[in-house]
């Protein structure tokens, strides 16, 4: 007998995003730096 399931494409995106983010947070340990603001010198 088969079984059907419904295909839950939103899901499988979802899963993927999570597997993704653990991926880059396990590589670059977990760090969320953001660029700073470019630092701008006075006109003379």
């Amino acid at each position: 007998m088969t079984v059907l399931s419904r295909w839950e494409p939103f899901r499988e995106f979802s899963t993927l995003q999570d597997r993704m983010n653990r991926l880059f947070r396990d590589t670059y340990g977990g760090r969320e730096e953001r660029p700073s603001p470019p630092q701008r010198s006075p006109r003379r």
